[in-house]
């Protein structure tokens, strides 16, 4: 494929992250599609390229990222025109192949484990990218265009790459919302984020050096039944949060055994 032309359709986070790290190795982003006009012109500016105003894709981009929400892609996959040697691929972790239409001969993923926020800019040199596609040739042209962002690549099926989300939904997701619930306790004692930024660090480092299981401490993994049930009492204030701490701790103690 060498320097691809590259038409992304979406201009929210992920399209973002994606069409600035092509860009700047050196691919040409043939045009931004978007229903929001004003991200898209930003987007379009920021990757010296123009918003296409339908979706009919110039037949020399021979690459279309689709990085727009689950729920919108087979609709708006549909709507897509372009030539019969263009590869269409979407971002999803828990999206199959099958919501492609039979109309696009060459079909695939490319998923980056990663999460990207507004303001934040991604390194997608360190980021890993799931890739499948529908056919061997297709693949190998996806995983060449991958390749000039990242040297992390892993060839899956869409079961496993589901698999692979719902792990990054406990990691991620559900271990930011821990934080959340953690800063909402503290705030009520006037503390901020700053003094448990030391053992958030911390807490992640053991996990990714020594592995989780290993890294396990606290009331829960020492089955310290009394500290556990004044933690309970304290979380009077939030229903949610008690039933929380002790499905959290019951799945630790069970994970000792």
């Amino acid at each position: 494929m060498g320097k691809a032309v590259i038409t992304i359709i979406g201009s929210g986070r992920v399209a973002e992250a994606l069409a600035v790290s092509f860009h700047e190795a050196g691919h040409e982003i043939g045009g931004v599609i978007s229903r929001n006009r004003d991200t898209a012109s930003a987007l379009a500016a920021r990757v010296s390229s123009n918003v296409l105003k339908t979706y009919q894709v110039p037949d020399d981009n021979g690459l279309v990222i689709m990085a727009v929400p689950d729920d919108s892609i087979y609709s708006l996959s549909r709507k897509l025109h372009v030539g019969p040697s263009t590869i269409v691929v979407h971002t999803s972790g828990s999206t199959g192949m099958e919501v492609f239409p039979e109309s696009i001969s060459h079909t695939g993923v490319i998923y980056p484990l990663q999460s990207f926020t507004n303001g934040r800019k991604a390194n997608l040199g360190e980021v890993h990218f799931f890739t499948e596609a529908s056919d061997a040739g297709t693949l190998r042209t996806i995983d060449l265009a991958v390749s000039s962002v990242s040297p992390n690549i892993h060839h899956i099926d869409s079961i496993g790459r589901s698999k692979v989300h719902l792990a990054a939904v406990f990691i991620s997701n559900f271990a930011n919302h821990m934080l959340y619930c953690g800063m909402e306790i503290a705030r009520r004692e006037g503390l901020d984020m700053t003094a448990f930024a030391p053992l958030i660090r911390e807490t992640v480092e053991k996990a990714l050096d020594m592995g989780p299981a290993t890294a396990q401490t606290g009331p829960a993994s020492r089955n310290d039944i009394s500290t556990m049930a004044k933690h309970m009492d304290m979380l009077s204030f939030s229903d949610d949060m008690g039933k929380l701490y002790k499905i959290v701790s019951d799945s630790i103690i069970r994970s000792k055994i």
